[in-house]
This record gives C-alpha cells, structure tokens and sequence, in this order.
C-alpha cells in the first residue's frame, strides 16, 4: 500500500512540476516532492535501475609502502590512469571521479580530459588509519545526485573495459546491492599457529591431495574494485543484502602494494593490460601487391590520426625474419612499449601468433581458416580490397569514439540534485571544497 502511495504521490509531484513550468513558475517542490515521499514511505532511496553511477577512485597522496605510489609512472603511463582510461572507455559510469587530498595527483587524474572530476577529501579521511567505506561516505556527502558507487582501486591497472561493462548490467539490470572482483586461487592453505604447536590444513584434506585439474580452487577477493549502493554504504557495510562476486581472469589480477610488485606488474600490463585504441600507432599488413594499391585511398586517414603502416615482405625462396622477429624489431625502432599499440592485417597461417599480441586484428577473405578465426574483428565485406577499407574506416570510428569519451562532462540527473552552493577555499596551501547549503547534507 506504501509503495502504490508513494508512487501515485510521485506521479501528482511530476505532474504539478510540468504545470508549474509551463506557468513560469519555480516547480522544485513539486518536482521533489515523489523522493520525499519515498523517504517518508521508508523506500529503499536507490533506483538500481536508473540511478547515478560514479566511478570513484580513492588516491591519496600519503602511501608508505611506495612513495607516490598512486602518479608513479607504471608501463609508461602514471599508475592511476590506468584504472581511468579502462572506467572512462567502459562508458558505464555517469560520472568519473578521483578523491584525493594532492594537487600532484588532481593534476594527474585532469590531464585525462574534461571527463574526470576531482573531490578533494578533507583531511578527516586523509590519514592512514581512515578506510576506504568512510572516505567514499564523505564523497557522498558532497555528491547527494550520486546513487551507485563504483570503487576502483589504482592499485589494479589491469582492469579492462569489459569487465566494468559486465559488474555494471549486474548492478543495474540483476539489481544487485553489490558487486564485488574475486579471483580463482588453486592454493592449499594452513593454519596459523604459536611455535611448538602443531598446524592443520584449512581447505584440504593430506592424504586426498586433489590434482589442479580436479580442484575448482577458490574464490579470493583481489581488491580490483567494489561496486555497491549509496543505501548500503552509508549504513557502514557495502557488502549487504543481495551480494554477489564478479570472477575476473587470473592474468588481470594484479594488485601492487609494495616496490616488489612493480616490475612484476608492469611486465603483466605489456602482455595482458588494456590499451586503448587512441595508444595505436601501427598497422601491419601481410597482404598481396594488388591489396597494397588500396591503401593510397586510406593513407591519409591513418596518417591524420598518427598511425603508420608498414608492409610484410613477400616471402621468397631465400632465408627470412619470422613475422614476429621482424615487428619486435620495428617495436624496437620505433620505441613501442607493447603488442596493443599495434593493428595486423593477416592472411597466413605464420600471421596467427602475432595477431594474438595486437590490439585489434583482422583477416582478408581470401586468408586461411586459421587466420580468419584468429581475427578479432571479423570484416563483413566478401572482397580484399573492401575488406580493407572496413577495417581501417572501423578502426578510425573507434578512435573517435573513444575520444569523444574523454571530453565529456557527468550526465545530468536533474531530478536528483539538491540545491547548494559549491565554493573552494584556500587554506594552508591546500584547496578544500566546502559545502555551503544551509540544509543537512543529503545521506
């Protein structure tokens, strides 16, 4: 009865807010008034379905294992734009922010685009001690429109796109309360004990020690992100009510506390991170001569958006480079730091393992069958030449979309923004954010 209450009341809200409009008049309180009644009904506030969702990465400037852990720069890049680019090209999230307490890292974190906000924490939840729950509930203080919270910790750089594309339809369409990253670990554990006492095994039994291919292992948190409701979160525990993990490959688990981890990490981002398409500087063809001739057309193109692109040499009768030794040679020249900063056009079956490596990949009509399933883009067009255009008309549109992702602004939830004069202030050096409603801030 509540819930049909509340709604016939939020229908009579909307309804006086579009008739106020159109009379010129100020409509805020009609237009408000469905969520007030929400509140009075006791209604879960959070609409999993339409709500708004922020990515909020937590980087303080104060790390001890690793000084400056969160701008130092990891496989080229400042460890924190990682996890960035990969939440900025999900276009999951309806807005990106950083929380940090360091104008070195607000620079860091702007220098992506338009796209990425900062909230400059307080130094309430700035010290070693504060955890990761009460510094995102101060966000949330000052970010009343924000519904869904999509933590990502820096210290994961190799998170992918799809993976945020898929914690998000759970969160939004399975309507789950959170979501959280676990990794399979085939590790036998024991327990823990004071010397002179003897230990036992947690999850195994000695005698029956399963072979790896018999054991499913098990589920480990590894810290990648936490998805979850503003609802829950400022009830102190965003792990609650209808829970569920979101299992990410073993390759992608990479978490860096300590200057250990960091070479390991960097070595684990060049083989399995995410590179976007913007970082693509090469086109690689193993094509006929009469395909060659084609590529006048689509020079230009590439050229305007910085990619070259470089020819295989026929194959003769007389001693020659592997594909592979020949384009890490070319990396080499031209100061690549991955396999993802290239495109391959393959039509042999010596192409595969190389278009495995790349960042996007295709094969001709005419290449061999392994060659056409080891594509990652799969051309429509039945000819070589008009397969090539699609390619490189495909990859250019991709470009572009990935740009126009970084110069957006957080989408408008009007219906759900409360009135308050943002202002920034001065002191010590530092700029804070200071909320001057004169209203409680909304929970």
């Amino acid at each position: 009865m509540g819930s049909f209450v509340s709604t016939g009341l939020k229908l009579l809200g909307t309804g006086f807010g579009f008739l106020a409009a159109a009379s010129g008049y100020v409509a805020d309180g009609f237009t408000h008034l469905g969520v007030l009644c929400d509140s009075v009904m006791r209604a879960d506030p959070t609409d999993k379905a339409k709500g708004h969702l922020a990515c909020v990465v937590l980087a303080r400037g104060g790390s001890k294992g690793i000084p400056q852990k969160n701008i130092k720069s990891l496989a080229g890049k400042p460890l924190i734009h990682w996890v960035l680019i990969a939440a900025i090209e999900s276009g999951a999230f309806d807005s990106v922010w950083v929380s940090t307490d360091t104008d070195e890292i607000e620079a860091q974190a702007k220098s992506l685009g338009s796209v990425v906000q900062v909230h400059r924490r307080s130094p309430e939840v700035s010290k070693d001690t504060t955890s990761s729950q009460d510094t995102i509930k101060e966000f949330l203080q000052y970010h009343p429109e924000v519904d869904l919270v999509g933590h990502i910790q820096a210290t994961s750089p190799c998170l992918h796109p799809e993976d945020l594309i898929n914690v998000v339809h759970m969160i939004r369409k399975d309507k789950f309360d959170c979501v959280f990253a676990v990794v399979r670990r085939h590790q036998f554990r024991w327990q823990e004990v004071k010397p002179g006492n003897w230990t036992k095994p947690f999850n195994f039994t000695p005698a029956k020690r399963p072979r790896r291919q018999d054991w499913p292992g098990e589920l480990c948190e590894n810290g990648s992100f936490y998805f979850g409701t503003k609802h829950n979160i400022n009830k102190g525990c965003m792990q609650t009510g209808k829970v569920i993990y979101y299992e990410m490959k073993a390759e992608h688990s990479v978490d860096i506390d300590i200057d250990i981890d960091w070479p390991i990490a960097e070595e684990r981002i060049l083989s399995y991170g995410y590179f976007s398409l913007l970082e693509l500087k090469l086109l690689v063809c193993n094509i006929d001569d009469r395909s060659a001739d084609i590529f006048s057309n689509v020079l230009s193109q590439l050229k305007d958006e910085g990619i070259q692109v470089r020819l295989l040499p026929r194959k003769s009768s007389g001693e020659m480079k592997s594909t592979k030794v020949l384009i890490e040679e070319w990396m080499k020249e031209l100061n690549f730091r991955s396999w993802k900063q290239i495109a391959f056009i393959g039509s042999e079956e010596s192409d595969v393992e190389c278009m495995k490596k790349v960042c996007i990949s295709t094969a001709l009509p005419s290449a061999c069958p392994a060659a056409l399933e080891a594509s990652s883009y799969k051309c429509k067009h039945k000819t070589d030449s008009d397969a090539i255009q699609e390619f490189v008309k495909h990859i250019i549109y991709k470009i572009g979309e990935a740009r126009e992702k970084y110069s957006k602004t957080s989408r408008d939830f009007g219906s759900k923004k409360v009135s308050a004069d943002w202002s920034q202030q001065q002191g010590d050096g530092k700029i804070r954010q200071r909320h001057t409603d004169t209203s409680s801030p909304v929970a």
